[in-house]
């Protein structure tokens, strides 16, 4: 039996050998086991805190000209995300970590950890909700 090894590259299946597949999947997993290392410390999911489309942290903190006062609001907002993100579950932060650091999308996850692209969506959303409530409450 021939299996056919495929990876993703900017959506689109390409057929490699299982070498390249191989080493592909190693070095998957050696950039997630990295980032499970320093994810306590790099947070970057800002549009948790409003709407992300027109106003991320960033935009606010444009809009204000003073800058300590810009500096120690985010600086209490990647606090309050930081120990929001503590309090997911390892399934929880690895679909985070996965999705916004390690650059995969939702149905190369899906693919990844076998499951639907649809539960992985549905996931997710659930899991920003959880953190929003967390960093608003």
């Amino acid at each position: 039996m021939h299996n056919k090894y495929v990876i993703y590259v900017n959506n689109q299946a390409i057929s490699v050998s299982k070498e390249i597949y191989t080493e592909y999947w190693k070095s998957i997993e050696h950039e997630r086991y990295l980032t499970k290392l320093i994810r306590k410390t790099w947070i970057y999911l800002d549009h948790l805190f409003d709407e992300y489309e027109s106003n991320t942290l960033e935009y606010k903190l444009i809009q204000d000209k003073n800058p300590t006062r810009n500096e120690a609001y985010k600086m209490d907002k990647y606090e309050a995300l930081h120990n929001a993100i503590k309090q997911l579950t390892e399934d929880e932060m690895d679909l985070i970590i996965s999705l916004y650091f390690d650059g995969f999308n939702q149905t190369e996850y899906a693919k990844y950890i076998g499951k639907s692209q649809q539960t992985i969506s549905k996931n997710h959303k659930k899991i920003l909700k959880k953190l929003k409530k967390l960093i608003n409450s």
